[in-house]
């Protein structure tokens, strides 16, 4: 049972990464403070080999946070970001290998917070709004808190500090130094964040399919119904004059008025012209 729920943990924590990669920074700074106490925990056990990997991967998500900040000139993507959960997840796994489950579940739970509690909003998210699982969208921490009026960098400080405290209270629970029930305050601190950015409207209203709700009433046949069965009706002795679809005899046809071609300004000529950069936002 318990090899059951360690699988189930590094599955979990490996596709919570993936979905961090979401927004400038986020997953980089996250990543970054998460390698760092994982390192830790497995130095206190002194597990030389998975510290040093693990401190060599804290230094490169450094590195690579330097060129992921907002505006972003690269991205970890999906082989980046599942090789960075599962590494954390299995080094995390493993040094809390021969403790008790339910004080190695609340310390893995206060490692990865983030990283789950993004992956339970989402999940929750969807779930209500009716929404296919696998169907993305801009539900995730970050862009809700951009909602909230945050800046892209300062969406990335929030959850980088809340990462740091989570980080912090399971190293210290890993060593000793504070109780286990350390790890309650920080899942109900999740769950409060959770709920809280799940009044967030993100979705916006649904649209209507074509040819739902209701129609128009008719207009009643009046004076105006007559007066325009006049104005159609062709003048005695005249040769009556073909009109184009806008009214003006000898104007644009139909076809043009159902099918109008817009002409492009110069502004759009420049715009389509410059170089596009693909951001990861």
């Amino acid at each position: 049972m318990a090899g059951g729920l360690a699988v189930g943990c590094v599955v979990l924590v490996t596709g919570a990464f993936r979905g961090l990669d979401h927004a400038d920074g986020v997953a980089g700074a996250v990543g970054v403070v998460t390698a760092f106490g994982v390192g830790a925990c497995a130095a206190v056990e002194l597990m030389d080999g998975p510290a040093v990997l693990l401190l060599v991967l804290a230094a490169a998500l450094a590195g690579f946070l330097l060129h992921n900040w907002h505006p972003a000139r690269i991205a970890l993507g999906a082989c980046g970001s599942l090789f960075t959960g599962f590494l954390l997840a299995g080094a995390a796994v493993s040094a809390r290998a021969g403790y008790g489950p339910g004080g190695g579940a609340g310390v893995l739970f206060a490692l990865t917070a983030v990283p789950v509690a993004d992956a339970v909003l989402v999940l929750l998210s969807r779930r209500l709004a009716g929404r296919p699982l696998s169907r993305g969208g801009p539900d995730h921490l970050a862009h809700r808190l951009r909602r909230l009026g945050l800046t892209a960098q300062g969406a990335v400080v929030v959850l980088g500090g809340a990462a740091l405290c989570a980080v912090l209270v399971g190293v210290l629970t890993h060593t000793g130094r504070v109780g286990g029930q350390a790890a309650l305050w920080v899942a109900g601190g999740a769950a409060a964040g959770v709920l809280g950015l799940l009044r967030v409207g993100v979705y916006g209203a649904p649209r209507l399919r074509r040819g739902a709700g209701t129609r128009a009433p008719a207009r009643p046949a009046g004076r105006g119904a007559t007066a325009r069965a006049a104005v159609r009706r062709p003048r005695a002795g005249g040769s009556q004059v073909p009109r184009g679809a806008t009214g003006v005899p000898g104007g644009a046809s139909f076809r043009a008025t159902i099918f109008p071609v817009r002409q492009a300004t110069s502004a759009e000529n420049v715009q389509v012209g410059a170089s596009l950069r693909v951001r990861n936002g």
